[in-house]
């Protein structure tokens, strides 16, 4: 589903990785900047000494600019009395950034790049938190309160989610979601009543998704069919599920990126035994490892 690999002008990718290497160590708590760079530095030396002569030139020329366009540096500002230091945070993260491509020309100019990291014609950005086409193994637990007959229910439980898809216009991608998830399920839930064995639900779904990427975080919305089996009833029944969510991609560990999310969601299940329609809504977090192609 993903579109054609992007060509991107010059300098454009290795600058977005720069970037996002500072956002992740920003966000940790930036400080001191020497430590905070030789802390960055394996992160960004895996993009730098991938990159071609050019391709870092072009990329520290592209940082400079931006940081011209902010306007007065930030020490300066902060000794007119320009207060909080929040106000600055995009000045902060362009001065780091070409600080930070600075120390890494050092260390690439000292001999520091493993001679298996070998530079990319054209350059490809390890840290694109929405590759061109990707796929993504995840998992999520989640709380859930069920609706059916007048009678509530509620329970617990999780999914495993493969989710595919890739980019479709910038920021955006178009993805499909196989689920496959169940849970345990309490009818008795009133007080005084004695708790009864948890019903086993299984809850397969196949949805798909809109994402929308906003530097490190995203959200998404998807939506698409679900099946509902339970012990007490013979036949599966329909329903649809919507689910809305979003979250944060880290930096690549190994061949992708770990995320970590939270999710909202609603089921319609279609009439059953009790002759009604079944509502479920659920909430919950979940964890993935987005691998690109």
């Amino acid at each position: 589903m993903g579109c054609a690999a992007t060509t991107r002008p010059t300098g454009v990718g290795l600058a977005f990785d720069v970037e996002r290497v500072v956002k992740a160590q920003e966000q940790l708590g930036w400080s001191i900047d020497r430590l905070e760079q030789d802390s960055a530095s394996e992160d960004l030396l895996a993009s730098l000494c991938r990159a071609l002569p050019q391709e870092r030139q072009a990329a520290k020329a592209l940082i400079s600019k931006q940081l011209a366009q902010l306007g007065e540096p930030s020490a300066k500002r902060w000794q007119a009395g320009e207060r909080p230091l929040s106000k600055m945070r995009l000045l902060l993260t362009a001065e780091r950034s070409l600080k930070l491509m600075d120390h890494g020309l050092k260390l690439v100019e000292q001999g520091d790049c493993p001679f298996w990291w070998e530079a990319q014609d054209p350059y490809q950005p390890r840290q694109d938190p929405l590759p061109d086409g990707f796929v993504s193994l995840e998992t999520s637990g989640r709380g859930y309160a069920q609706l059916e007959a007048g009678k509530l229910g509620a329970g617990g439980g999780g999914a495993s989610r493969l989710v595919t898809g890739g980019r479709i216009a910038p920021n955006w991608g178009l993805l499909a979601t196989f689920e496959f998830g169940g849970g345990g399920r309490f009818d008795s839930i009133g007080l005084n009543q004695p708790i009864d064995v948890p019903d086993l639900l299984i809850m397969p779904a196949v949805m798909m998704q809109l994402r929308r990427q906003i530097g490190t975080w995203y959200v998404f919305g998807e939506t698409g069919p679900m099946l509902f089996f339970t012990k007490e009833e013979s036949t599966a029944r329909w329903g649809v599920r919507t689910l809305f969510g979003g979250g944060a991609v880290r930096l690549r560990i190994g061949p992708g990126m770990p995320i970590f999310g939270a999710q909202i969601g609603l089921d319609w299940v279609e009439p059953g035994a009790s002759g009604q329609a079944m509502w479920q809504i659920f909430a919950g977090g979940n964890a993935g490892y987005i691998i690109g192609f």
